[in-house]
């Protein structure tokens, strides 16, 4: 689960793609860390500081990489010349589909003024290098869209299966019960309005490796994972009333109508 969670070289990949200003992405890491938190790692949901700052840092690395590997270049050369190991510099491996999926989640939720995003399935392949699709791509695929509560419509805004689309086919991407609309507009990136402008509070969910636990104002469950029956990797209860599904493997929730 770790490797599709939002990693700080992740988040700096994205912001610096974007060029985003400090500020800009600064805004953005801050209601990442308020609205998203589950999609981080466990040290970054308890400290809020620990995590902008190790993506900042990863951002500063991306814009000034070239100074900093001819550094570390020098480096080595000195240590070659002493006998000593040579330092690894290796750029991190960054998979690029997850990367581009947590960015259209992002984008349409947090930057710009779009919702949705659209584009053929053969533009989507040739932007990440991928020249064809095989089974094992179109897999992770899906998972991605799954992890991530991404939709996929055709055109006519028919519901698709992103294994079966061709490859021409122009497909909108979604986010499943977009929360856009309790965002109000600031520049490019977005602010969270005031909790008691909200028309719906969603609980918080802080998940372990046995148990869930879903506070939602003065009110708190805690439930056994192994005594909640899982459907399609979700665990549904009641609480105030109101009927959720939690994604076991991010602990993302939803609300759901009875």
């Amino acid at each position: 689960m770790r490797s599709f969670l939002y990693s700080p070289g992740y988040l700096a990949e994205i912001i610096y793609d974007l060029d985003l200003s400090d500020q800009i992405a600064n805004n953005l890491l801050v209601q990442i860390w308020e609205t998203e938190k589950c999609f981080l790692f466990a040290e970054h949901q308890r400290n809020k500081k620990k995590f902008i700052r190790d993506v900042m840092d990863e951002t500063n690395y991306l814009f000034h990489c070239v100074d900093i590997d001819a550094e570390a270049n020098a480096v080595n050369r000195d240590l070659a010349a002493i006998g000593a190991d040579e330092l690894e510099y290796d750029a991190e491996d960054f998979d690029y589909i997850g990367k581009m999926f947590i960015e259209m989640r992002l984008k349409m939720l947090f930057i710009g003024n779009q919702d949705y995003i659209r584009m053929k399935f053969r533009t989507l392949l040739e932007r990440y290098g991928y020249k064809r699709r095989t089974a094992a791509l179109l897999t992770y695929m899906h998972k991605c869209l799954y992890f991530y509560h991404i939709e996929t419509y055709l055109r006519d805004n028919t519901p698709c299966n992103i294994e079966d689309v061709k490859l021409d086919d122009m497909i909108t991407f979604r986010v499943l019960e977009n929360k856009r609309s309790l965002l109000k507009n600031n520049t490019e990136c977005c602010e969270k309005i005031k909790p008691d402008q909200l028309v719906r509070t969603m609980p918080i969910v802080t998940m372990s490796s046995s148990t869930m636990e879903v506070t939602l104002g003065d009110e708190k469950k805690i439930c056994s994972l192994y005594a909640l029956k899982q459907v399609n990797g979700e665990v549904e209860f009641e609480l105030c009333g109101r009927h959720f599904k939690v994604a076991v493997l991010s602990g993302s929730i939803r609300e759901i109508l009875k």
